[in-house]
């Protein structure tokens, strides 16, 4: 069955960059909490390395008509992948101990969607919404595999089917690097998107650090039940920023501006729905603070998709760097981790994505604001 044209290419955008994230939350929502810590160890280590090289690819190709933009970054990202992997894994094997068959397996799947993630916004360009189907199509079906696998707890089987999953974005992969290796006018220069990949980097450092921080502090397991609801409440402004914005301002609509306003509403009101829930009523599946973290990172997940309307209308309008305000907002964040868990305890840890989410507000809006009036 096909998708709608106008949401392919987000879906598939989000499928993309999302699948490690929806098997983390799928994991913690089935009570293992522990693989859930480790999935989230190893992702934290892995958005460390990845993210931080990845510079905003999907928005600076949008934004430019020409081919140089992905021609120069499937390079870079071809010559620099062997020294990414080996830090992704010294990273995840650091600090807590994780298991190495699970590290390999969801690295090996970061590998695939890197390269992929540049495919997928060339196609968008292109307008090919078949190929997004197919995407979308056989990406689907794997993670549902590996869903009943952890519905019945066969993790032998979860093991083998994961290493399928990891490799599924390399199916598509051969028609695009022909057509790179074909470009023979474009000329190599990695220097346009240099700062975007500090600005990214502040973002994936500060990722590992926030996730392996909150592990010593509260330990692996209720660790794991807080990044399934920092996932939960924030997956709808992390889609936006990553697989969503980039395609509306593209194609940009009053339609489209009224239905963000709704939907952050909608945000907020489900946050303040569970949290009244939690206070009300007595929950027997899932502990008071988990029910908590999902409500306030709710709400958090609708400020963040505000404070991400603004981040990438600089990157992609204005076509702004945003360095600045991503190192100071993280750089706060990080620093309020273990200030806040010692004064208040645990309690503290359910409001963490909020506190992020009011972060990012107030700075994004604030530069996007001076930049429109002219200040920049």
């Amino acid at each position: 069955m096909l998708i709608n044209q106008t949401l392919v290419y987000p879906f598939a955008a989000a499928i993309n960059f999302f699948s490690i994230t929806a098997l983390l939350i799928i994991t913690g929502l089935l009570g293992k909490g522990v693989l859930a810590a480790d999935i989230a160890v190893i992702q934290g280590a892995v958005i460390a390395v990845f993210l931080s090289l990845s510079g905003n690819a999907r928005n600076l190709i949008l934004s430019n008509r020409t081919d140089s933009n992905e021609v120069n970054l499937f390079y870079f990202r071809l010559l620099i992948m062997l020294p990414a992997v080996i830090a992704a894994v010294l990273l995840a094997k650091s600090i807590v101990d994780v298991p190495l068959g699970l590290i390999v397996a969801l690295i090996l799947r970061k590998c695939t969607e890197w390269i992929a993630e540049l495919q997928l916004a060339n196609r968008e360009k292109a307008n090919d919404f078949l190929f997004a189907n197919r995407y979308v199509q056989i990406n689907t079906v794997g993670l549902s595999a590996l869903v009943l696998m952890l519905l019945f707890s066969w993790m032998d089987a979860f093991y083998l089917i994961l290493y399928v999953w990891a490799v599924l974005p390399a199916v598509f992969l051969w028609s695009h690097i022909r057509w790179i290796l074909d470009s023979k006018k474009v000329t190599l220069n990695f220097a346009t998107f240099i700062p975007h990949i500090g600005s990214s980097s502040v973002i994936g450092i500060t990722t590992y650090i926030f996730r392996i921080l909150l592990i010593i502090l509260a330990g692996k397991m209720l660790a794991g039940q807080m990044f399934t609801a920092y996932a939960i409440g924030g997956v709808a402004s992390a889609i936006y920023t990553y697989a969503l914005g980039p395609t509306l301002l593209l194609r940009e609509t009053s339609k489209a501006q009224k239905g963000l306003i709704l939907y952050i509403l909608f945000c907020v009101l489900m946050g303040i729905m569970v949290l009244l829930t939690a206070l009300l009523f007595r929950m027997e599946l899932f502990s008071p603070l988990f029910i908590y973290g999902i409500g306030f990172s709710l709400i958090g997940g609708g400020i963040m998709l505000l404070a991400q309307r603004q981040r990438l209308y600089l990157l992609q309008i204005s076509q702004k760097d945003v360095f600045v305000p991503d190192a100071l907002v993280n750089i706060l964040v990080i620093a309020s981790i273990p200030f806040a868990y010692y004064v208040f305890g645990q309690i503290s840890l359910a409001v963490l994505f909020l506190w992020t989410a009011i972060l990012n507000a107030l700075f994004y809006m604030l530069l996007a604001y001076k930049n429109r009036i002219g200040y920049i």
